[in-house]
């Protein structure tokens, strides 16, 4: 007989509070729980696949580290499958200290979370118009540059503006010096 969402994630529960009570009286200080999302939804319907998601077998394990004990430390390791994962729970003053600084990040109240990300986003639209401001100055510095440039081009190269006419006209009226013979 299949199971149903339901039974699946009550089977998960009961088996993992069982595990944590007996972590709580060992002597051991991590516990190291293992999902396997493709495991626990193998032969579920599609409807009840959607019911059963690593978040909420995730939120499983935190709910019921901390109902066994308040002040152990539940936290995911880094996993290469979307599909499976590792969440260790440590015993009271046995987290890591970087388990402890990750937490410690990820639980700033809102207000503090809003307060960095401004401070970061005025850092950002600060270096955003500085930056701004020298590729002003840049393209104004070329274009000065460029303008100069071709004043000096202009003053080199004196330009004939006389019309065709003018200058076979020109030519006509005056002789020229290779040709006269003396």
């Amino acid at each position: 007989a299949t199971k149903s969402a339901q039974e699946i994630l009550s089977e998960f529960r009961q088996k993992l509070e069982q595990d944590l009570l007996d972590f709580d009286i060992s002597s051991e200080v991590v516990h190291k729980s293992k999902i396997n999302l493709a495991d626990m939804t193998r032969g579920l319907s599609d409807d009840d696949k959607s019911r059963v998601t690593m978040d909420v077998l995730k939120y499983i394990v935190y709910e019921q580290a901390e109902e066994v004990n308040e002040e152990w430390v539940a936290h995911k390791e880094p996993s290469e499958f979307m599909d499976e994962c590792t969440i260790a729970i440590y015993k009271e003053g046995h987290a890591p200290e970087e388990v402890l600084e990750e937490m410690n990040r990820v639980e700033l109240p809102d207000d503090v979370r809003g307060q960095q990300k401004a401070i970061q986003d005025a850092r950002q639209r600060k270096a955003a118009s500085q930056e701004a401001k020298l590729d002003r100055e840049r393209f104004s510095q070329a274009m000065k540059q460029s303008e100069e440039e071709e004043d000096l081009e202009a003053l080199q190269s004196k330009r004939d503006r006389r019309t065709i006419e003018e200058i076979q006209r020109d030519m006509s009226a005056q002789p020229d010096p290779k040709r006269i013979r003396t």
